[in-house]
């Protein structure tokens, strides 16, 4: 082995994984392991060509040391990579780095298990100085934390004329994208059936579950048949979605991170206290969305020019300047600072 090589790993069936994992390979030139067959498909599919290696899940870590990768950047947090690669680390004797990617861009507390989860990691991936700012408060030194910035919009901008979903047409487009209901509960998820029942013919009505949402309740879907709504299921890019979209409702998710860079009516469906993020949208309860929506379809752009300060504000603090060929510089030194410093030696 000459040197660092680096790859990146889809593990399993984790579908909410790919938009986090795919541009950053794309950008960074690295290919990608997958476990899952049908993720395998769903990227040679959907994303422009890139190198995908497929591997069944209990020879992946042989796999890959055999072919001599010794970095992995993955969603997946170290505690499961020791275990996944530990036989083999041993039986090669050949060490790995891991890289945790951050799978979308999140504003938890300082002091949320989230991030003290991540103190193992050996490098990771930050979006921005909000998220640097509670990785350093969980412990982590700062060496370890690449800045990697939005590297997911710079990818979508560099092949935009790739992606072209087949949305309808016709009428003013709203995407409902709500995240599922984690420890945290702060899915609107069950407020759905609601807002489903009011949909009014005036608008396309565009649903993209979480897929954990979908892996939990398989049949959800086929108990919610009313006109005007249609269900994006299996399809992982988010920025089309959002590029393509005329009204955007989410609840906590982090894809309203993502939403602000397209200028697009933007509403909260959320019990919690507020964040900085449901200031740049409306907060609103579900029995109130197709009363408001037809405000913000007409005269949408004093509403957002009005926010316009706060939301500037708020991308500087979530994302750092994307610049793809200064995070690949970034991201090998750091790799090979931790191979010239850590342990290399299994015990």
């Amino acid at each position: 082995m000459s040197g660092p090589s680096p790859i990146c790993l889809l593990f399993g069936s984790d579908r909410h994984y790919i938009d986090h994992i795919v541009p950053l390979a794309s950008l960074l030139n690295l290919p990608i392991a997958i476990t899952d067959e049908s993720i395998y498909q769903s990227i040679q599919e959907q994303y422009p060509p890139l190198t995908l290696y497929y591997f069944p899940p209990d020879q992946v870590s042989q796999k890959l040391l055999e072919y001599d990768y010794n970095v992995v950047a993955s969603c997946l947090p170290r505690p499961f990579l020791d275990k996944l690669f530990y036989f083999d680390m041993h039986r090669y004797q050949k060490r790995i780095c891991n890289i945790w990617v951050p799978h979308g861009t999140s504003d938890k507390p300082l002091n949320n298990r989230h991030y003290e989860g991540l103190q193992h990691e050996d490098l990771l991936i930050s979006t921005g100085p909000a998220m640097t700012e509670r990785l350093l408060a969980a412990g982590i030194d700062e060496w370890r934390i690449i800045k990697g910035g939005n590297y997911r919009k710079a990818y979508y901008e560099l092949h935009k004329s790739h992606f072209r979903p087949n949305l309808l047409s016709g009428k003013p487009r709203v995407l409902y994208a709500p995240t599922w209901n984690d420890y945290e509960n702060g899915s609107s998820q069950s407020h759905l059936r609601t807002i489903c029942q009011a949909i009014p013919d005036s608008y396309h009505f565009l649903c993209k579950l979480h897929p954990n949402t979908n892996s939990e309740n398989p049949h959800l879907i086929n108990t919610l048949n009313y006109p005007n709504l249609f269900f994006i299921e299996d399809y992982s890019p988010i920025y089309p979605l959002l590029d393509q979209s005329d009204i955007i409702l989410l609840d906590n998710s982090s894809i309203g991170y993502d939403a602000l860079y397209f200028e697009k009516p933007l509403y909260f469906i959320t019990d919690k206290i507020h964040t900085p993020l449901h200031e740049c949208g409306l907060c609103i309860h579900p029995d109130d969305i197709f009363s408001l929506l037809p405000q913000h379809i007409n005269n949408p752009k004093p509403t957002w020019l009005e926010k316009q300060t706060h939301i500037q504000s708020l991308l500087k603090d979530t994302f750092y300047p994307t610049h793809p060929k200064t995070f690949s510089l970034n991201l090998q030194q750091k790799i090979e600072y931790f191979f010239d410093t850590e342990p290399q030696v299994l015990d």
